[in-house]
């Protein structure tokens, strides 16, 4: 887990703590913490994509975007 993230980040990073209807908008907020914290896109989604954990509602792509969308600001 990087430890430059928030202990919130940290927590919902160690338990999986994505539930359906929250995880594009956590997933955002990690991206945020991460481009805080001065990692590059690439290297948010290398340290992040071990905790992803796709299932039939929530793709990859769809990760990956919500990340993504965290680094335009």
């Amino acid at each position: 887990i990087p430890m430059s993230l928030p202990n919130t980040v940290i927590d919902w990073l160690a338990s999986n703590d994505f539930p359906e209807g929250e995880r594009n908008g956590r997933w955002f907020f990690v991206g945020r913490c991460c481009n805080d914290s001065g990692y590059t896109f690439e290297e948010a989604i290398a340290q992040l994509s071990p905790y992803f954990i796709e299932d039939n509602s929530f793709a990859y792509l769809e990760w990956k975007t919500a990340i993504k969308s965290a680094f335009k600001y």
